[in-house]
């Protein structure tokens, strides 16, 4: 897109600078050309410095867009698949299991207990 507006500029210089040309008058003479010449002169590379100028500032501002963009895409991908990863991550872990953090605090059971609370509980079927 950018490259097309340049191209347009390059062409309309030119076609500007084939008829100014042109339309100079041959009658004068020969110190009003040479002067003539000198002015046209410092007046082209006047404007050659302008739109050198302008040049850079369009370039300038077309790779800080374009370094914004890459920029922008990449923390884009980055927010992507650190989701997908987190979601494959949950899961592979499978059920999660409760474990009782203060087991060693518990009373040891006897096993003559044992014995006779499974006996209740087959009773109780």
């Amino acid at each position: 897109m950018h490259s097309s507006k340049l191209i347009l500029l390059c062409l309309m210089l030119s076609v500007s600078s084939t008829v100014s040309a042109q339309e100079s008058t041959p009658t004068l003479s020969s110190e009003q050309q040479v002067t003539d010449t000198e002015q046209s002169a410092s007046e082209n590379s006047d404007a050659e410095e302008k739109d050198l100028q302008k040049r850079k500032l369009e370039i300038g501002i077309i790779l800080t867009a374009g370094i914004f963009l890459v920029g922008l895409f990449l923390v884009a991908v980055t927010l992507i698949y650190g989701r997908r990863t987190r979601r494959q991550i949950a899961m592979n872990r499978g059920p999660s299991q409760v474990r009782d953090e203060l087991w060693y605090l518990k009373h040891a059971k006897d096993p003559s207990n044992e014995d006779e609370s499974d006996e209740t509980q087959e009773d109780t079927k």
